[in-house]
């Protein structure tokens, strides 16, 4: 049997990633989420807690490290996908608990759960993590201050784990995955700023307008068929390059 964890499991891209994972029937979920799944799912564990508070942090871990010691799984995946975009505007007009927030939620907590995974999970053969990340981590954005510096930060922590591993000798993947531009709730959110609030506000209207935004199904049946294909590159990756 093999296990997928995925983190932000109630919404967008992790409700696609929870529904696939469920269509395998050699596959078991543990999925975290704040509101928690929005239907039950085939052999789905659902774990309902704030990743972006400490004593979240501490329920999902305890999680992860439970489910990963109930059975001798083949494979094990861990996909930290959960984050925030907000606060988006200039950063003096930051409110100090959306920072915190962010930083807790974006960069924290997938460490947290990064060694959560690694602690409970060395007997397993084949081991993956895959960090959703975002273009933002990789070129400034004026009104991402947090956002921009947090996925950069989990760019690096990926790239610290695989390097660990490595001098270790320890076989696992990690990857930090920038997934594109998705049609989600966050997008809905970001196109609802005014141009001073956000000035990239019109280049997001423009992409929902032409149709270009990408279907969070689509992405997320890309980024399984990838990892089942043992395609996902160590480190950065782009999933618009693979």
């Amino acid at each position: 049997m093999q296990l997928y964890i995925v983190t932000g499991a109630s919404r967008g891209l992790g409700w696609n990633l929870a529904q696939l994972i469920a269509r395998k029937p050699e596959a078991a979920l543990l999925a975290v989420s704040r509101s928690g799944l929005p239907r039950p799912l085939e052999r789905a564990e659902d774990v309902r807690c704030d990743l972006a508070s400490p004593d979240g942090q501490r329920t999902a871990a305890g999680a992860i490290g439970k489910k990963l010691g109930e059975a001798a799984w083949g494979k094990a995946v861990l996909i930290n996908n959960a984050g925030i975009a907000e606060p988006a505007r200039a950063v003096e007009h930051y409110d100090h608990r959306e920072l915190t927030y962010n930083i807790s939620l974006n960069l924290i907590a997938p460490i947290a759960l990064m060694q959560a995974f690694l602690a409970a999970s060395d007997k397993i053969p084949e081991r993956t993590i895959i960090n959703i990340s975002s273009g933002a981590g990789r070129q400034p954005r004026f009104g991402w201050t947090a956002y921009c510096s947090t996925k950069a930060g989990l760019d690096m922590a990926s790239q610290v784990v695989a390097l660990e591993a490595r001098t270790k000798g320890i076989p696992l993947r990690v990857t930090s995955l920038a997934p594109g531009v998705m049609d989600t709730a966050m997008q809905d959110e970001v196109r609802g700023k005014s141009p001073e609030e956000f000035p990239d506000v019109e280049r997001f209207r423009k992409l929902k307008a032409r149709g270009e935004l990408n279907k969070p199904e689509d992405v997320a049946a890309r980024i399984l068929s990838l990892e089942q294909a043992g395609r996902l590159p160590e480190g950065l990756a782009d999933l618009r390059d693979l």
